[in-house]
């Protein structure tokens, strides 16, 4: 679907199903009642151009096609509700949700929060549920650096999963000091300080990035 002109959600036709790419070069106005779902099966599908403030924001968004794969590089604005019930996100920009119900994926579905992307709710407070990774680089570092990690949510993830060939005794935990970590069995909790030490199959003098 490309839009260059005007497209508006209303009564009648407040619902949208869109098994391709989603442009929008004009204004797209939601409403309150208006749902997008997009249910390709198949990946490498993309949503550009406007899809933020009044020109372009949606109100429900569904992703729902088992196999496909959405690709979202810019900022995306949604005021109601957004779900993943089959299929993989990917958000390299800003995911603003502004109802006040969870972001919700099923098991089927996957959103991933790239290096660049992020996830603000204004409305709801509480916890999301499925399948939501996001990933982050670490500054370069060599063999022998320590690298420094916080985070805003909690997961269910051990801090072993987060940098694998680490020693297991080179894990530390702040908080108001540092202690030593179990990164077999403690969680990557919300608010606290962490610091790993570089994997051991990291070169002694070329510094690549650490993926996470």
């Amino acid at each position: 679907l490309t839009n260059t002109g005007t497209l508006t959600a209303g009564t009648g036709l407040s619902n949208f199903n869109v098994k391709g790419n989603w442009t929008n070069n004009g204004t797209f106005t939601s409403g309150s009642v208006g749902k997008v779902t997009f249910n390709s099966t198949a990946s490498g599908k993309t949503i550009t151009g406007t899809i933020t403030g009044t020109s372009g924001k949606f109100n429900d968004l569904t992703f729902n096609g088992v196999g496909g794969g959405w690709t979202i590089a810019n900022n995306l604005d949604v005021a109601n509700t957004f779900s993943v019930t089959n299929g993989a996100v990917n958000m390299s920009g800003m995911l603003a949700v502004a109802g006040a119900t969870p972001v919700t994926v099923g098991v089927g579905g996957t959103l991933t929060l790239e290096e660049n992307g992020s996830l603000i709710q204004s409305g709801f407070t509480g916890a999301n549920s499925g399948n939501i990774n996001v990933k982050r680089n670490s500054t370069p570092i060599i063999l022998g650096d320590y690298t420094y990690w916080s985070s805003p949510t909690n997961g269910t993830h051990k801090l072993l999963n987060f940098s694998p060939n680490t020693q297991s005794g080179k894990f530390f935990t702040y908080h108001n000091a540092w202690a030593n970590s179990a990164p077999a069995t403690d969680p990557f909790l919300k608010g606290l300080g962490y610091s790993f030490i570089a994997p051991r199959v990291k070169d002694v003098a070329v510094p690549p990035l650490l993926h996470m």
